[in-house]
């Protein structure tokens, strides 16, 4: 496989699985809504609970945007560093709160109207995001450290780097 489509697809799964990752989060998401729209109300029968779907899958994407961007810097400032076992966890984690700040920053730059109506809100998903991106990039790269020393040296894990080879 040609090496550009080799990141491509590196890429794509890291992306994928921080896409998994993220959509429980859509759950408690809907859970806490509902919690808050029941003390508002005061009376629990009063409130369905939401559909949990729709919550599920824009975290989702959140996570998929998210772990794209964190790929693309890891893959690109680290590309010197060869495998995986040369990643520090705080380099790594700065890697995750870039990602993680990548949609809350864009939305920024939009201007979007959800930051004007609901700054709040909007200040608690963008630490959520960063704080969950680091968490998800330190864990994953654990992860697959992990993997590298368990394969050893015949079998190591591909590298990332996006340098053209």
């Amino acid at each position: 496989m040609p090496s550009i489509l080799r990141k491509l697809r590196a890429m794509l799964v890291m992306a994928t699985i921080w896409s998994a990752g993220w959509a429980p989060l859509g759950i408690v998401w809907s859970a806490v809504a509902w919690l808050d729209a029941q003390r508002s109300v005061g009376r629990a029968w009063l409130v369905p609970f939401p559909p949990i779907v729709a919550p599920m899958i824009m975290c989702a994407a959140w996570g998929l945007i998210a772990g794209a961007v964190f790929a693309l810097a890891l893959a690109s400032a680290e590309r010197t560093r060869g495998t995986l076992l040369g990643l520090s966890r705080k380099r790594t984690a700065l890697w995750g709160v870039l990602g993680g700040a990548a949609l809350p920053a864009l939305t920024l730059l939009a201007g979007s109207p959800w930051l004007s109506t609901q700054p709040a809100m909007f200040l608690t998903f963008s630490g959520l995001s960063v704080a969950f991106g680091a968490a998800s990039a330190v864990g994953g790269v654990v992860v697959a450290q992990r993997s590298e020393i368990a394969a050893g040296p015949a079998q190591s894990v591909p590298e990332l780097s996006m340098s053209a080879t």
